[in-house]
């Protein structure tokens, strides 16, 4: 994360501007290891036996009822994390508005600098599919 950016950069009215949706990612200059490491960040992590087959051996990014229902009598705890892609560039192919990213990161949920956990009530909420726009800044 970028703590100390250029006046410049923050005087500028187009710095923080964003296409309209939807927007897509262009990782044509992403390492292909980093490309397949992405691939894994999906669902609820680590996976293991008795969540594979309360899923019915069909694990998707949302949990199924059986998952949920198998974290509820264990009082499972999450801690979710946010794929940031900060963007150099925007530029459009076709008909799609692609960014370019200079950095991706992972950032663990945290208050006041403590890691945040949440239940099983916020991970059933959560919609990996959902085309609304994530936060900015």
């Amino acid at each position: 994360m970028i703590n100390n950016r250029p006046a410049y950069l923050i005087d500028d009215p187009d710095y923080a501007a964003i296409p309209p949706l939807p927007i897509g990612l262009d990782l044509g200059t992403v390492p292909n290891w980093i490309k397949l490491s992405m691939l894994f960040l999906r669902g609820v992590q680590p996976i293991t036996e008795p969540m594979a087959e309360a899923a019915g051996f069909i694990l998707e990014d949302r949990p199924s009822k059986g998952e949920l229902e198998l974290y509820r009598r264990q009082g499972t705890r999450f801690q979710t994390i946010s794929v940031v892609t900060s963007i150099a560039a925007f530029r459009k192919v076709d008909e799609t508005v692609l960014g370019v990213p200079y950095a991706i990161s992972l950032v663990p949920t945290s208050k006041r600098g403590v890691p945040s956990k949440v239940g099983v009530e916020h991970v059933e909420q959560i919609d990996l599919n959902s085309k609304s726009p994530s936060r900015k800044g």
